[in-house]
């Protein structure tokens, strides 16, 4: 009988033990699923996860990206004198399975949706294509110190001489196009030979690329508030947007200006159902984010007949957008 006893005894802590192994075992997977997928937003190595399809890889990384500001800051957005007009945006998909004319409806009226007023901004430029709008109520004022990037400027200057002539921003410019090496035009103006990307590579034209995050980080500015990131890259920032999603680099951004392209200026041939499914995705993580569009500029250049619709559309708008998580 004692004997049983004891083979039973060890048979229980036999399991017991299994037990315990699998449970540590199951905590270290766990542990490192999650040390990966840091290791995946923070290297920007998600262009090699097998998704080969620019639609489906977004959309892994939007679906990711935590729901942030707006509803939180609502009570400092409405005592800096903003109103909102349809602070959330349709969550409605546009598909790469629809009809190209309803995908194209859909993107160009997600686009021009005004979210929040801004009681107060100024032009900081020229007042033809080349200058920016900007917000300058409450918090999102520019005033010494601030920090600007400006991406992509081809040749136009303007909005830079000002922002560091009459604002005193520190202005971190960027554009491979121009030919032009690194240099100082001014006290405040570093500019760089470099171009915004998908990842830190050169590209076919001999351009040397990196991700916002990498610049931020060789600049030191990881930690640093930015005042303003405006970009305007010819078709290249759906996909530079989409590495800041993956590196969450623009937490410390208090106002994005963007030039978006459509395919029609980028290839010059329509675009696709697909084309304006991966732009929506695009859209929604920016809004995600807590970014709220407060202004839409159509270019007044880059007018088109639409393939799909026979719309006169336009590949080229400045929109324009303020970080409510910032408020927060």
């Amino acid at each position: 009988m004692a004997r049983n006893y004891s083979f039973v005894l060890s048979l229980a802590l036999f399991f017991v033990v299994c037990l315990l192994i699998r449970e540590k075992l199951e905590v270290n997977r766990l542990k490192f699923d999650i040390a990966s997928q840091r290791q995946t937003f923070s290297k920007s190595t998600f262009v090699q996860r097998n998704l080969s399809d620019e639609v489906g890889r977004v959309t892994w990384i939007v679906d990711a990206l935590p729901q942030s500001g707006a509803s939180g800051a609502s009570g400092a957005l409405l005592k800096y004198g903003f109103e909102w007009v349809t602070p959330e945006r349709s969550e409605k998909p546009i598909l790469a399975s629809m009809p190209p004319a309803e995908a194209e409806t859909a993107f160009f009226s997600y686009i021009q949706s005004q979210q929040i007023k801004c009681p107060a901004k100024t032009r900081i430029g020229r007042n033809e294509d080349g200058g920016w709008d900007a917000c300058i109520a409450g918090p999102f004022n520019v005033s010494r110190p601030c920090l600007v990037y400006s991406i992509g400027m081809g040749g136009e200057w303007s909005f830079d001489y000002m922002i560091t002539g009459t604002y005193k921003c520190l202005d971190m410019a960027y554009d491979p196009t121009l030919g032009k090496g690194d240099h100082k035009p001014n006290e405040l103006l570093w500019f760089y030979n470099t171009g915004l990307g998908l990842t830190n590579s050169v590209n076919a034209h001999n351009w040397k690329l990196r991700t916002f995050g990498s610049l931020l980080k060789e600049n030191g500015h990881l930690n640093s508030t930015i005042d303003i990131l405006k970009m305007d890259i010819e078709y290249s920032e759906w996909e530079s947007l989409e590495a800041i999603f993956a590196e969450r680099s623009l937490r410390n951004v208090k106002q994005l200006m963007v030039e978006f392209h459509t395919m029609e200026v980028h290839e010059g041939k329509s675009s696709s159902s697909r084309n304006f499914a991966y732009y929506w995705q695009i859209l929604r993580g920016i809004d995600r984010l807590g970014f709220k569009q407060w202004h839409y500029l159509r270019t007044p250049t880059g007018g088109y007949k639409s393939a799909h619709t026979a719309k006169q559309l336009g590949c080229c708008a400045n929109v324009y957008f303020v970080n409510t998580a910032y408020l927060l």
